[in-house]
């Protein structure tokens, strides 16, 4: 099994798909939706975004910060899951219930995985306690 990354995008008007506008009518669905996932064993992670962003673009300390305002941002959320391959990634993400409810855009890309790269983030994450 392999992960792999679904970003969430409504299309149109991000404010209609914010549940406190209304425009998620079914997240109930979505939410049972997610539980069958995590039961199949394939759901590892889901959480939604909230409004706003920032864009951090440069390098080498030369850097420019730009907030994004909420009615502009286009992400809602994403989702880690395991899948046997791309065709089983994309086969999940059709059965997501947000397509029941207007358009929706997905991204999914494969997660590379890289020996030592969890260990060091554990690392870290111990010496910040």
């Amino acid at each position: 099994m392999k992960d792999y990354m679904i970003l969430i995008f409504p299309e149109g008007s991000p404010e209609k798909h914010q549940p406190e506008q209304g425009g998620n009518d079914n997240i109930s669905d979505i939410g049972r939706y997610l539980e069958k996932l995590s039961l199949q064993g394939h759901l590892k992670e889901a959480q939604p975004f909230d409004p706003g962003a920032v864009t951090i673009r440069g390098s080498q300390g030369d850097f420019e910060v730009t907030s994004i305002p909420p009615n502009e941002v286009d992400s809602a959320g994403y989702y880690i899951i395991t899948a046997e391959n791309m065709q089983e990634a994309v086969n999940i993400a059709k059965n997501d219930p947000r397509f029941n409810q207007g358009k929706w855009r997905m991204e999914i890309r494969s997660v590379m995985q890289i020996e030592g790269i969890d260990d060091e983030a554990a690392i870290i994450d111990n010496s910040l306690e």
